[in-house]
């Protein structure tokens, strides 16, 4: 019986709790109660709401872009295209001494036209040498060539430096190497460029 009198309690209480919530016809009538309560129901705080769209735990799996704000380390940019990116350049400021050493002691003077030969492609100054190095040689066998594209003709047949003994076997010491002859061709292939 004591279950049955708190099952009544619980009901009675029930009803209460319905009856302030619902309105009942008053005419008796079978109509359905409707829900008058305009107040918001309590928050339910077992779950998590299902609008809560703030989830951090996981990222989103629209997310798959990088930012547009990122730096491409990996590759150059197609439209670089400065100097820095070529090759090195060869100039006559990189074979200027190779001139002073083999060919100052003959081809020398203050202006380009100074010096034996009628140039001073060996000559300490290097705007001088320079200018001495874009003459027109005036020997036959460098017909249309410059001063400075006749140097190396000169030096590989072994007629320059004059009593160098470049024309033996070995080489004499004022000789240019090998390296130093690919280097004054570079300096040519590049344009002869000061």
């Amino acid at each position: 019986m004591r279950k049955t009198v708190r099952w009544v309690k619980g009901s009675v209480f029930a009803s209460v709790l319905l009856a302030g919530m619902f309105s009942v016809s008053a005419c008796g009538d079978d109509a359905e109660a409707t829900d008058t309560d305009t107040t918001a129901d309590t928050a339910d705080t077992g779950s998590p709401d299902v609008a809560d769209t703030a989830d951090t735990a996981v990222p989103d799996a629209a997310d798959t872009t990088p930012d547009s704000t990122a730096t491409d380390t990996l590759e150059p940019d197609v439209a670089d295209t400065s100097p820095s990116d070529t090759a090195a350049v060869t100039r006559f400021s990189d074979i200027h001494q190779i001139f002073i050493n083999n060919c100052g002691s003959c081809h020398t003077g203050a202006t380009a036209s100074s010096g034996s030969g009628g140039h001073a492609l060996g000559a300490a100054d290097v705007a001088v040498a320079y200018q001495a190095s874009q003459k027109t040689a005036n020997i036959a066998k460098c017909s249309g060539k410059t001063v400075g594209e006749c140097a190396l003709i000169r030096i590989k047949d072994g007629s320059m430096p004059a009593s160098g003994d470049c024309n033996q076997t070995p080489k004499g010491p004022k000789c240019p190497t090998e390296e130093m002859q690919a280097l004054i061709q570079a300096w040519i292939d590049d344009g002869q460029l000061q």
